[in-house]
This record gives structure tokens, sequence and C-alpha cells, in this order.
């Protein structure tokens, strides 16, 4: 047996799952359609999943987009954020869109943790919301191949006869 007979028995027995681990495949259930569901099961288990993570925090959320400190220009001529340099706020801002338009929202020392903690929790949702786009966006494409798979054209033997025109002749 050649090395590249082994390699070929090796990805008949095992196929790749979302995760990057591979789940062994019997010589019968071979089958592209066979596959394509796997498949579709497997992205249906890691949906699953991301939706039970969501359902199951229950933390408050604040919205934002950057949590953090900001520095910032005084507008004094003698300062040293004139030559470049920049002041480092010691508050901790929330940028946050309000009516159309970012803001700097200044944040208490006293709710530091607790805008904190909130704010990790709107980030940590927005990624499993982004995680079940995409594994929604890869179920569509697995139903369409499955589809492709599945349709027959008919007639089977018999090409379909060319479109007969309908309505007035052209003037010549």
């Amino acid at each position: 047996m050649s090395l590249v007979d082994s390699n070929e028995s090796v990805e008949k027995s095992s196929a790749t799952l979302i995760g990057g681990a591979s789940r062994p495949i019997n010589e019968t259930t071979a089958d592209p359609s066979q596959l394509l569901l796997d498949e579709l099961r497997d992205i249906n288990a890691a949906c699953n999943e991301i939706i039970a993570k969501i359902v199951s925090d229950v933390r408050p959320q604040i919205r934002g987009s950057r949590f953090g400190v900001r520095s910032e220009k005084c507008g004094k001529p003698n300062c040293r954020c004139a030559r470049g340099e920049s002041h480092v706020s010691k508050k901790k801002f929330l940028s946050t869109s309000v009516e159309g338009r970012t803001r700097w929202i200044p944040i208490p020392q006293e709710q530091e943790a607790e805008i904190t903690s909130s704010f990790n929790a709107y980030r940590e949702w927005q990624k499993n919301r982004a995680q079940l786009v995409k594994l929604n966006s890869r179920i569509l494409k697995v139903i369409d191949s499955l589809a492709a798979q599945r349709l027959l054209s008919y007639p089977e033997n018999e090409p379909i006869p060319p479109l007969k025109r309908r309505g007035r002749k052209p003037h010549k």
C-alpha cells in the first residue's frame, strides 16, 4: 500500500466537522447528501449551543463601541498637548451613539466595575450573534447544495423544446 492509498483511506474514513473534529464515516454512508445532512445536524448543534449561551446570560448590557481612557487636548497654548503630547485622562469614558451622534460619556469611578461588566456582556452578546449569522449563512448554503443534489430535470430523456413566440409578428 503506497502513501497515496493510505491517505485516500483516511479521507474516506473520517469527515471534518464544524469545530475541526472528525467523525468516522461508514463506507455505506459516503453518499454526498448524507454528508450534507450530517453537516446540517452539526451546524444545528452549534447553533443550539450559542442560543443556549445567549439565553442563559442574564447580565445587564450597555451598548457602546469603546470603553476606556481617552486622550484629549485642552487648548491651552503653553500646555504639553500643544506640543503634540496628549493628556491622559484619569476618567474612563464610554463611546456610544446618542440620537445618531457619537458621544463620549464619562463614567463615575464608583460605577466603573458595574459598567465594565455590562459593556463586556454586550460585547459577548455581539460576538455570539455574529457567530449565529455565520452559521445561518452556512445552513442556507448546505440546504441549497442538498436541493441541487436532489433536483431532477423533467423530462429526463427529452430536451425541453424552445419557447414559441407569442403575440404579434414583427413588421418586415
